[in-house]
């Protein structure tokens, strides 16, 4: 028995982050932003959830596709199904949402949503937003500690991508987007308008979103 898997030979986003001389670009980061949405988009529509994003399970290809990794911490939202054994913590701590802190607190799409926005603050910053050397402190970072000002520590951050990443990493789960769909939808449209994709690629926003962006000034 054997099992064939494609190889991916162009790094991870671990990689890119920590490569000092070539310093991600803002486009590049909307770029990849973009595509990891997606597939988390599509993941979540097949009641998947990863439950470990991070820049180690995000690879590139040799022609730049981003290929989202490693789901052995995935669980199937309709049968209950994961490969973690009980009470095994779930997830990378410097990436793991409050709830996922709270064992026995059920899990949806939006926990992914968290490690996406912690996974965007550092792809801005070059670093975590919480770091400490012990888990407890480092989990009360995450439950308690809002996530620092985007604009301090990368300055030149336009402000609606500071906000974006605020509600993506909210404490609550009901206070960020409701799911992956509505990420996607305002990445393209921030990306149509810098030229980064074609607008006739890109659907209509929902007026209810389109008033929600204004209202959180992410225009």
């Amino acid at each position: 028995l054997f099992i064939a898997m494609e190889y991916i030979d162009g790094g991870s986003l671990k990689q890119r982050i920590k490569d000092k001389a070539s310093p991600l670009e803002f486009p590049e980061i909307l770029r990849i932003l973009h595509q990891v949405a997606l597939g988390l988009q599509c993941a979540h529509a097949n009641h998947v959830l990863h439950r470990d994003l991070k820049p180690d399970n995000v690879l590139f290809t040799h022609n730049g596709t981003v290929k989202i990794v490693d789901f052995g911490l995935a669980r199937d939202t309709d049968l209950g199904f994961t490969i973690t054994a009980p009470g095994e913590t779930i997830g990378t701590a410097y990436y793991m949402s409050p709830e996922q802190f709270h064992r026995r607190t059920k899990l949806d799409p939006r926990t992914d949503m968290y490690a996406f926005g912690i996974m965007a603050f550092e792809m801005a910053t070059g670093r975590r937003p919480f770091v400490h050397d012990e888990y407890v402190k480092l989990a009360e970072m995450h439950i308690r500690e809002p996530i620092p000002k985007l604009t301090k520590a990368a300055p030149g951050t336009p402000r609606w991508f500071e906000t974006f990443v605020a509600i993506c990493t909210e404490k609550m789960p009901k206070n960020r987007y409701d799911s992956m769909r509505d990420i996607v939808s305002l990445l393209e449209s921030k990306m149509a308008k810098l030229g980064l994709l074609s607008p006739a690629l890109v659907p209509p926003e929902p007026l209810w979103l389109r008033i929600a962006n204004r209202l959180l000034h992410l225009d």
